[in-house]
């Protein structure tokens, strides 16, 4: 086994990058499948992931420089499918495929893989500040969202969440500050995700 790839296995951090990869792939597959409720559930279950894995890779004693690069990599493609790829694939699904919305979901993967690219390279504008809008809130958007879809339903939804990915992604790629969330802050998202993720299994619970 390569050294390189020994630490892609082995360190805590990035086994938990897996985890939400794993986590959003399946939330993908429920989106192919038109089961948008149980889709969201399992992003906001990537979502915690990609919560975890930062404070556990700074406090995994001993940890190599080359574990901190490859987990860094592993974690800019898991935030790029989990938070890019797959609301544009939830766009397109709800929407039937509709060709008029394809440009919107092309431009939100887009958003995101650059806002990516673009902060590996350069950073945040501080430890403390992030340079626009962190891709991993997508998901927190894309979950509030849909929390109306049942009062709006086809199209009308469809062009609602598109729009919102379209603001979304602008603020993805603008270099507007943005405070991370730390301490007490970080507390309330994990507690608001899991209360939002509690809602949407309660819903997908009552709808079987």
């Amino acid at each position: 086994m390569m050294t390189t790839t020994r630490p892609l296995l082995t360190d805590p951090a990035n086994l938990i990058t897996y985890v939400g990869l794993v986590l959003g792939s399946i939330g993908i597959y429920a989106a192919l499948n038109l089961e948008f409720e149980a889709s969201i559930l399992f992003l906001l279950a990537a979502f915690t992931a990609d919560r975890i894995d930062g404070p556990v890779a700074r406090q995994t004693a001993g940890r190599s420089k080359i574990a901190a690069a490859l987990g860094g990599i592993l974690d800019s493609v898991a935030d790029v499918i989990c938070h890019s790829v797959a609301p544009a694939l939830i766009l397109l699904c709800y929407c039937g495929l509709a060709l008029y919305l394809l440009p919107v979901a092309v431009f939100f993967i887009l958003a995101g893989t650059i806002r990516m690219a673009r902060n590996t390279v350069e950073g945040g504008y501080s430890p403390t500040t992030f340079r626009g809008l962190n891709s991993d809130n997508n998901i927190v958007i894309l979950a509030m969202v849909f929390l109306i879809e049942p009062l709006l339903r086809g199209e009308a939804f469809a062009n609602l969440l598109a729009l919102v990915l379209v603001v979304t992604g602008l603020f993805n790629l603008s270099t507007i500050p943005v405070p991370k969330v730390v301490g007490r802050g970080n507390y309330a998202m994990t507690a608001w995700t899991l209360a939002i993720g509690v809602w949407y299994g309660t819903r997908l619970g009552i709808g079987r």
